[in-house]
């Protein structure tokens, strides 16, 4: 992702929290009852990535990929293609519904997609061992 080192570990422990409560929420049902609290809070992250995407690379393809996820999401959502549910006890159901689970994979590989191009300079600066400068 595109966020400084210092917010890393932030950013793994919600990506943990979140990736149990979509995944884990039939193992873990206290913890999945959460999972509607933390969508403002991933989405204030998505943006927070094209923040700083956008500090660093050509905007129009920061906006591009910021429009392309909105409508991945939106598109998911509205067709039902595996979009995590609103409850925990939808998402428990869902997730012994293959049909569901496959969609669900999809759509995580969808989205890898499409913030992939906003990903690339900050890997490749940091597998050169170079420090991403925010302007």
């Amino acid at each position: 992702m595109s966020y400084p080192s210092k917010y890393r570990a932030a950013l793994l422990a919600f990506g943990v929290a979140q990736g149990v409560i979509e995944h884990y929420a039939d193992v873990f049902p206290s913890i999945a009852a959460i999972g509607p609290f933390l969508i403002p809070v991933a989405i204030g992250l998505l943006g927070m990535h094209y923040y700083f995407a956008a500090k660093i690379m050509d905007k129009k393809v920061v906006y591009t990929g910021l429009a392309a996820y909105i409508f991945v999401l939106f598109l998911f959502k509205g067709m039902e293609w595996g979009f995590p549910k609103d409850t925990a006890a939808e998402q428990i159901e869902a997730l012994v519904d293959e049909d569901y689970v496959m969609k669900h994979f999809i759509f995580h590989v969808v989205l890898i997609g499409v913030l992939t191009p906003t990903c690339i300079p900050f890997i490749k600066k940091e597998l050169e061992g170079k420090t991403v400068k925010m302007n």
